[in-house]
């Protein structure tokens, strides 16, 4: 029972090391922003984030969570099972961000975002690559490869605030090279994710496996939405209340106490994969309440 909470302790801290480098140097570029940005652009930014957020768990509709249980349950069928998710979200995925594609300049309208109708084309390719990456993600914690995946989540995180700067400072864009940033770093994720995706997939849907992961993905879908909403209605409420000046205030100070969620989300990270493995063993209430 020791090895196995040492071992959710050392993945805690493996998943900490690129929780913590991200929130700090998400930290960082709070006061830049707000040196090289007005109120309202920062609060536009903030606008969409929120909705990318939102946007993110519908995208996925559970099925990372599925992946991780029935990956758990059924092991001897486990690429096949990966497959089906990860084939059915990428097709469901690609058809969601066409339409969106076509859409942006109407969705720029409706959201009063006229102005920013090409930065919704880059959140579209940012939800594209990000929803991609998320069942090989899950793969990585699911194998215990927590140092690999520190290391893509580091490097991801390096990329996007580089690139910020460099073409923020160096070049002289606006707050469309915050989304253009993290377009790059999402599709250098999902470059060096190819390899897991290739060991892993066998090109076919099994309509079984499909059927129960939908089932699960869906039912997990609604708390999903509740917890998001719960983290980013602020947003368009404040925005619709006051204006985006005020709004960029908010987050801007909202963003400086994101140290306390650090770990959470560290904890968050090791715990799923570590309660889905282990709770088939004997003493796995003992382990649970212990840990």
């Amino acid at each position: 029972m020791i090895e196995k909470i040492k071992e959710l302790t050392k993945d805690t801290a493996l998943y900490g090391i690129s929780t913590i480098i991200g929130r700090f140097l998400g930290f960082i570029l709070v006061p830049f922003y707000t040196n090289v940005f007005s109120t309202d652009e920062f609060g536009i930014q903030s606008y969409i984030y929120a909705f990318l957020a939102f946007a993110n768990i519908v995208y996925i509709y559970g099925m990372d969570a599925a992946f991780m249980k029935y990956a758990t349950v059924i092991e001897k069928d486990k690429k096949k099972v990966f497959s089906t998710g990860y084939i059915f979200v990428t097709i469901t995925t690609l058809i969601f961000s066409i339409i969106l594609v076509f859409a942006h300049s109407w969705l720029a309208k409706e959201a009063d975002l006229t102005n920013y109708s090409q930065i919704l084309v880059y959140v579209i390719g940012i939800l594209f690559l990000d929803t991609a990456t998320l069942i090989p993600f899950s793969e990585l914690r699911l194998e215990r490869k927590a140092a690999r995946f520190a290391t893509i989540k580091i490097l991801n995180i390096l990329i996007n605030v580089s690139l910020n700067f460099i073409l923020i400072l160096g070049y002289g864009y606006g707050i469309e090279a915050i989304f253009i940033s993290n377009l790059v770093a999402s599709a250098f994720s999902f470059v060096v994710l190819i390899p897991t995706i290739i060991e892993n997939i066998e090109w076919t849907i099994d309509k079984p496996y499909l059927k129960k992961m939908l089932f699960f993905g869906l039912t997990y879908l609604p708390a999903s939405v509740a917890s998001m909403i719960v983290q980013v209605v602020d947003v368009p409420i404040i925005r619709e209340l006051t204006d985006e000046s005020t709004l960029g205030i908010y987050r801007a100070n909202y963003k400086l106490g994101i140290f306390m969620m650090l770990f959470v989300s560290m904890f968050h990270y090791a715990w799923q994969p570590f309660f889905l493995t282990n709770a088939k063993e004997e003493n796995a209430k003992k382990i649970f309440s212990k840990v």
